[in-house]
């Protein structure tokens, strides 16, 4: 991640741009991937010396407002959930499965942005051990980016928006990459970059504890006594 993040601005933004086609055509057909992550994309260095992407893992696509019954087989990478997935996989009863649709995929890649951009997640209250859990409780997530056209990061922070419906959809995300230049990138005003998922419940509650910084592998379950995090009325032990 580290290296991609070093490459020069044009080549990071073709990156970018053949990730978001890959999954435009996946959304086309009305699939969500569902479990978007770095490990699931693959980056190969042409003879030319540009970047190819390659979507691979299809273990927990669905199709849009179909997941797949929850099992412990099917969760995917919290470092990476939606926060409706998240209230979802918890059987909190404030998101039904017809609200899991491609803007999920959406919330997990604008992730994955920030990390090929500046090689790390993207920057939020650290009361909060994932972002989904963040944006739940209202916090704002950062890019953290410097030397990175201000619509870039505008596009992104509206990617990681708690609101379903104030994602852009990802071919959307597609055609304003492709209007990306060395200085700017042509951009809508940028939306909120937090804010409570609108929906019937209660939403995820603090941890008590300040975490660290995620990390983007898949985290641990322990079984002995761990600290723990609230999403909805399930505990979710921290990773070690």
């Amino acid at each position: 991640m580290k290296n991609i993040s070093a490459l020069p601005l044009e080549k990071k933004v073709l990156i970018l741009k053949t990730v978001a086609h890959s999954l435009d055509i996946l959304h086309g057909l009305g699939i969500v991937h569902g479990d978007l992550k770095p490990d699931n994309i693959l980056i190969k260095q042409t003879a030319e010396d540009y970047y190819t992407a390659k979507l691979i893992d299809f273990d927990n696509s669905y199709f849009s407002g179909k997941p797949p019954a929850i099992s412990e087989e099917v969760v995917g990478d919290m470092v990476y959930y939606s926060p409706e997935l998240a209230l979802y996989i918890q059987k909190s009863g404030t998101v039904s499965a017809a609200s899991l649709q491609t803007k999920s995929d959406v919330f997990a890649l604008g992730l994955i942005y920030c990390q090929y951009l500046t090689g790390s997640l993207p920057v939020f209250n650290r009361k909060y051990q994932y972002a989904c859990e963040a944006g739940l409780n209202g916090e704002k997530l950062e890019t953290g980016m410097s030397g990175v056209p201000p619509g870039l990061a505008n596009l992104l922070c509206e990617m990681m928006s708690a609101e379903p419906e104030k994602r852009p959809p990802v071919k959307e995300v597609f055609n304003r990459l492709k209007s990306v230049k060395a200085d700017e990138i042509a951009a809508k005003p940028a939306a909120a970059t937090g804010g409570r998922l609108k929906i019937s419940g209660s939403l995820m509650k603090k941890s008590k504890d300040a975490a660290t910084t995620p990390k983007p592998e898949t985290p641990k379950v322990e079984s002995e006594s761990k600290p723990t995090s609230r999403l909805g009325g399930t505990l979710i032990k921290k990773r070690s």
